[in-house]
């Protein structure tokens, strides 16, 4: 049975309306059916804290049984979010050059198959499959795949440019590129 994340018991009116518009504009990727939710009073309750708190966890399907958002021919993604944070996964071929950008999100990527060169601060950092790395809010970083490859990232606060339906670091053509990595003010010209 496929549940509606917008019926899902538990979410506040706000979410809901945020998950709807989400999934009528395509932004939030398909869910299939959600593991099986049964009733277990007592457990998972802490007596003097649990009243106050009436949201329900949200469960998820795998990111296997989600429809994936295609960026490119070489890039695809999928997400799912909290109310403070979201993971994401990055199916990448051989190849894929993610530009140098910078984000107020701090960031913790996981590479899950293949091989993903990373670039920080000057250096370059040779990931491999089970390698992780993190990277503080407003640090400048780029990617490189070696090998078609899965990168799983956890991102916090939820990046907002994902939840509109964009992203902000595409690569764009040598001509039309712009040098300015995403979220570095402009410089002003010297005299």
């Amino acid at each position: 049975m496929t549940t509606c994340p917008v019926s899902r018991p538990g979410l506040t009116p706000r979410l809901r309306k945020m998950l709807f518009a989400l999934l009528m504009f395509g932004a939030l990727p398909a869910l299939a059916a959600s593991p099986a939710v049964s009733d277990a009073p007592g457990r998972g309750e802490l007596p003097d804290l649990t009243p106050h708190y009436t949201q329900a966890p949200a469960v998820y399907p795998g990111f296997d049984k989600q429809a994936a958002e295609r960026i490119s021919d070489s890039i695809q993604r999928r997400f799912i979010m909290g109310t403070n944070s979201m993971v994401i996964r990055w199916d990448l071929k051989a190849g894929v050059h993610l530009p140098v950008h910078v984000h107020p999100n701090e960031q913790i990527s996981w590479v899950q198959k293949g091989r993903i060169d990373a670039y920080s601060q000057g250096k370059r950092y040779a990931l491999q499959e089970g390698d992780m790395m993190v990277f503080a809010p407003n640090v400048p970083h780029e990617f490189v795949t070696s090998a078609d490859s899965v990168l799983v990232e956890y991102v916090t606060p939820l990046r907002q440019d994902f939840i509109n339906g964009g992203w902000s670091g595409i690569a764009l053509p040598p001509a039309a590129h712009n040098p300015k990595p995403y979220g570095v003010p402009p410089r002003a010209a010297k005299p």
